[in-house]
């Protein structure tokens, strides 16, 4: 909850993905906050235009209060993009937000047309008698040279199947969120149920294909293998996400259903048979228990 009385260290940005880089942002907020007695708040926007999104806000709102927010407010793109940097700093960031404090990172823009960066800010906070942090940019190791952590290569890195790098550059689990809804039921005939979701709107997924995954379900995490796909062995043409959830026989539909990426295992193949299908999806779950038991800390 945001303090109304004692203040809050306002940490700003937009967060797609709460990368590692994200997270040395509040990580230096909670650092701040603590020093002063006052909560962590994150001042984001809930969408910006034009753009696919690794986490939609649901899940951005989850992995900032997993990192170390007390509080996320998320602000219309629209009601807020002509405002200038001043006035973004006085009215919302002071007097709405009630900032003691602000971090924001080393390309953070604000304001109209997105003209004032860090610097600004600095100055602004300066005039106004608040300290503001500025992080630097966090590094990893990408592809055999070190490359600054940004959510435009976590995208693509989804975008290209590259799980295991992305979760990594993420620092958590990507993932995806949607709705249970009833699909041909084929593989519950066969002793092999499936969630089926359908893609969420602007987000970004990795392409067509079979990954080793994970489902939360009731406070308990369980290993699953999902198929990106439009089944082409049933001549399907609707692109959706199926999850085999091993282990778990309870009934989805309708309810919300958060699918965690592991790795990736193969492309989306026509088989000659149900029963062939059936037998790789087999190998793919056992494949996928596997890689669970031996998952990094950050998929808990």
């Amino acid at each position: 909850m945001v303090s109304e009385a004692g203040g809050n260290v306002v940490v700003l940005g937009f967060f797609d993905g709460v990368h590692i880089g994200h997270q040395a942002l509040l990580s230096a907020a909670r650092e701040m906050a603590d020093g002063i007695g006052c909560p962590v708040a994150v001042r984001t926007f809930e969408t910006l235009p034009g753009r696919e999104y690794l986490t939609p806000p649901p899940l951005r709102e989850k992995w900032l209060k997993r990192f170390g927010a007390d509080a996320v407010i998320s602000d219309s793109f629209s009601g807020l993009k002509d405002l200038d940097p001043e006035s973004f700093v006085r009215d919302i960031l002071i007097s709405d937000t009630g900032a003691a404090a602000c971090v924001c990172g080393y390309n953070y823009h604000f304001g109209a047309g997105g003209k004032a960066g860090a610097d600004s800010l600095a100055a602004l906070c300066r005039k106004y008698k608040i300290p503001c942090r500025t992080v630097g940019e966090v590094r990893a190791e990408l592809d055999g040279e070190e490359i600054p952590v940004c959510s435009t290569v976590i995208r693509r890195l989804i975008s290209e199947g590259r799980i295991t790098d992305a979760d990594r550059l993420l620092g958590h689990a990507f993932e995806i969120c949607g709705e249970v809804v009833h699909g041909r039921q084929f593989g519950r005939t066969v002793g092999l149920p499936t969630a089926n979701i359908l893609p969420p709107p602007h987000a970004v997924l990795p392409p067509d294909g079979v990954y080793s995954t994970f489902c939360h379900i009731g406070g308990k995490s369980y290993p699953s293998v999902t198929d990106i796909g439009v089944r082409p062995t049933f001549s399907g043409s609707e692109r959706r996400i199926e999850t085999h959830i091993i282990g778990f026989s309870g009934d989805l539909y309708g309810a919300p259903l958060t699918v965690g990426f592991i790795s990736r295992q193969r492309s989306e193949i026509k088989f000659s048979s149900p029963e062939a299908l059936v037998a790789e999806i087999t190998r793919n779950a056992d494949t996928a228990v596997e890689d669970w038991g031996r998952r990094d800390d950050f998929f808990l």
